[in-house]
């Protein structure tokens, strides 16, 4: 008879506990027979658990002091686990959470070897980066994601409890400048999918924080309808989402949903209000932002994804659809009946992103745009024609906002990757419509607005630690 002992060998191929034959030092495999990419130490009934996940995301749970044994308890724990992810793993008490896959939590009681009711955490927000769970009566699992967010849900039920928190801040990605029915400035921020409203002149919350909206948008657009209500539109890829600013309802997105990268607002002649979506499909897609209704089908010609559309409206109040695609075509349509204007124009612009049109005080139009190889380039929004030759800006440049500066000269925020940069984060800056982007323009945060109030042009800043500064423009430190 062969006497076999327990010794712990740190591995590499094999598992990190093995079994080796004491007299003739032969190798036996291990009960599991893969790497241990996870081990987790846990107290429980007065001695001290391991929980153990396998490279295929497979978990099993045992006592410390005995070791497995040849059947360790499985934990219900769905395999999945990406390669080089390390498995999340966390205990307290009887309960522990793991996520093997980034988006999906599993929790069980190691009493029972089982979930509570068979408890699982679709996450559908941004990769869980840590998990936590708190001990006593009524425990919590903890989700931290990629965006700073810190997610309570009850450990028994999987019912959220609380709002996500943000304990290191959460820094806005994006700043719309909505104007309300009832003469409001509002901006609404981006922060990760959570979408907050405050009144700019006050301060004051807007949205209802006990009702929070979270949408996965591209970008958003206020609309102030003629009854009175503001509605806040988010081009998101799972179509027109709205929110009601004036009672926090959020409503139907709108009908025959469409991956939309964009979406513009106008108020048509009859009095309603157009929410006009560039369509991942190459289709410019058209709904009454109040109810949500389609009006009539995508329009098509495009060959390739929508990637910007604005509108702009003519003295006599018509309204005209501008749409770009990845080649750098516009089309133009009309925005009530949705009938194509003229011929599309080809244009010298490659991916066009973020078409505005800017009015000038003079009265003229401006149709704004930039491209992947960052030129910002400027047309006639009426005819077609090139106003003047692309101005160097930023790589993969982006629109934000046009507007008419202090000195009555035009102007656009730009966001793009920053030359100076490695790893190409982005930056935003101010662009001089004539004569271009000076080192002095950079702007100290990329979410940021601009409008005027009073008289007065304001400048909105979204700081990291979630906040907004709202100052002159231009800065002072400038």
């Amino acid at each position: 008879m062969v006497h076999l002992g327990q010794v712990l060998v740190p591995g590499t191929a094999w598992s990190p506990v093995r079994r080796l034959c004491q007299a003739c030092g032969v190798r036996i495999p291990a009960v599991t027979p893969s790497p241990v990419r996870a081990l987790l130490t846990v107290p429980f009934k007065r001695s001290w658990y391991v929980v153990s996940v396998g490279r295929r995301g497979e978990a099993h749970w045992w006592e410390a002091a005995t070791g497995p044994g040849d059947a360790p308890v499985p934990l219900p724990i769905e395999p999945g686990l990406a390669a080089g992810a390390p498995p999340l793993l966390a205990a307290a008490g009887a309960i522990a959470a793991t996520c093997v896959d980034g988006h999906t939590v599993s929790v069980w009681d190691l009493a029972a070897g089982a979930r509570p009711t068979g408890l699982l955490l679709p996450f559908a927000g941004p990769r869980v980066t840590h998990l936590g769970v708190t001990g006593g009566d009524a425990p919590l699992v903890l989700v931290a994601d990629a965006e700073g967010a810190v997610h309570r849900f009850d450990a028994r039920s999987g019912a959220v409890s609380g709002e996500p928190v943000f304990p290191h801040g959460q820094p806005a990605q994006y700043v719309s400048v909505v104007h309300a029915a009832d003469g409001r400035i509002l901006l609404a921020t981006l922060a990760g999918h959570r979408v907050r409203c405050v009144d700019a002149r006050t301060g004051a919350r807007v949205d209802d924080p006990d009702r929070p909206w979270y949408v996965r948008a591209m970008r958003l657009a206020g609309a102030a309808l003629p009854d009175g209500r503001t509605l806040l539109l988010a081009a998101t890829d799972e179509g027109l989402e709205r929110l009601d600013l004036t009672t926090g309802e959020v409503l139907p997105p709108g009908a025959d949903p469409v991956d939309l990268y964009d979406v513009a607002v106008a108020r048509l002649p009859d009095g309603r209000v157009l929410a006009a979506g560039a369509g991942d499909d190459g289709g410019v897609h058209r709904w009454d932002a109040a109810t949500g209704e389609r009006l009539g089908p995508a329009l098509t010609g495009h060959s390739l994804p929508l990637r910007a559309i604005t509108t702009v409206t003519s003295p006599d109040g018509g309204v005209t659809i501008i749409s770009g695609d990845e080649t750098g075509e516009l089309r133009r349509w009309d925005g009530a009946g949705g009938t194509p204007i003229g011929a599309p124009w080809r244009t010298a612009a490659k991916t066009l992103a973020g078409l505005a049109v800017l009015i000038r005080a003079d009265g003229r139009q401006i149709l704004a745009g930039c491209c992947d190889s960052g030129l910002l380039h400027q047309w006639d929004p009426h005819t077609g024609d090139v106003l003047r030759a692309p101005l160097p800006v930023l790589a993969r440049a982006d629109v934000l906002q046009v507007f008419v500066d202090p000195a009555g000269r035009p102007a656009a925020l730009i966001l793009g990757e920053n030359p100076d940069d490695a790893h190409g984060d982005l930056i935003a800056v101010r662009c001089d419509l004539e004569t271009g982007v000076e080192p002095r323009d950079l702007l100290p945060q990329t979410a940021c607005a601009v409008y005027a109030d009073a008289g007065h042009t304001m400048l909105v800043l979204g700081e990291p630690d979630g906040s907004l500064v709202i100052r002159p423009w231009p800065a002072p430190d400038r």
